[in-house]
């Protein structure tokens, strides 16, 4: 059956998508709240996920006709936490782009599905 073919190939998948996994991030929850002496906002962060992942800019798909644009994406690998729309990205190293990091990011949609290579999350820049 192809799903058992598929199974059995998955460590062998998750492997591969995880070597191209150069950059080292942090994924946090932000929540902000309002300091009561001063009314200034507070921002607070919880740390979901610090490890591997690949950032990937936008593209276009070879699918769609005409070409539709595709979003920014973060790869994490299939064994990391759920990562949840909203959830600030911060790159902190990069072993093959230097200009990405520093770069934060916010988590617009969240991909999660059975037999995964990798964790998919579409992200727009932090503002």
């Amino acid at each position: 059956m192809i799903g058992d073919a598929i199974s059995s190939a998955l460590p062998m998948l998750r492997a591969e998508a995880e070597s191209l996994m150069t950059s080292t991030v942090r994924a946090e929850t932000v929540t902000i709240t309002t300091d009561p002496t001063t009314g200034a906002d507070v921002l607070a962060a919880t740390l979901l996920y610090r490890g591997i992942a690949r950032v990937k800019g936008p593209g276009s798909s070879s699918l769609a006709v005409p070409a539709t644009v595709m979003s920014e994406s973060i790869h994490f690998p299939a064994t990391a936490v759920p990562i949840p729309v909203g959830t600030r990205i911060t790159v902190e190293d990069s072993a093959n782009q230097p200009n990405l990091i520093g770069c934060v990011y916010r988590v617009t949609r969240s991909y999660l599905a059975e037999l995964q290579a990798a964790q998919r999350a579409e992200v727009e820049s932090w503002q």
